[in-house]
């Protein structure tokens, strides 16, 4: 994704989304709401990180297994895991991020 995608993506997040990152590289869970999710993007695209999502499954109407890698052009890659419920417009209302080999713990929230 480039800025210009995170403005369109900023559209489809519900003003009550919970954003919380379980990654152990961080001190404890982190997160927040709609605000604090694109303040993190936003330092996403001060870094130059390019951000791409792949749907690896899907469990009723709502909720979506994702693989979000990231990288910058150069040495750094990295592969999360991601968890993300929509309410009935489509829009997300909850976003989890877990480390590439917590796949076990991403598809159990």
């Amino acid at each position: 994704m480039n800025a210009n995608d995170w403005v369109t993506a900023g559209r489809m997040l519900s003003d009550e989304l919970q954003f919380e990152v379980h990654r152990r590289t961080v001190s404890g869970v982190v997160g927040g709401g709609k605000a604090e999710f694109q303040a993190q993007a936003s330092s996403w695209i001060d870094l130059g990180l390019v951000t791409e999502t792949i749907a690896m499954a899907v469990r009723g109407d709502h909720l979506v297994l994702i693989e979000i890698q990231q990288r910058d052009g150069g040495d750094f890659e990295v592969m999360l895991f991601g968890v993300v419920e929509v309410d009935e417009s489509g829009a997300a209302t909850y976003l989890g991020v877990w480390d590439e080999d917590d796949l076990q713990l991403a598809s159990t929230s």
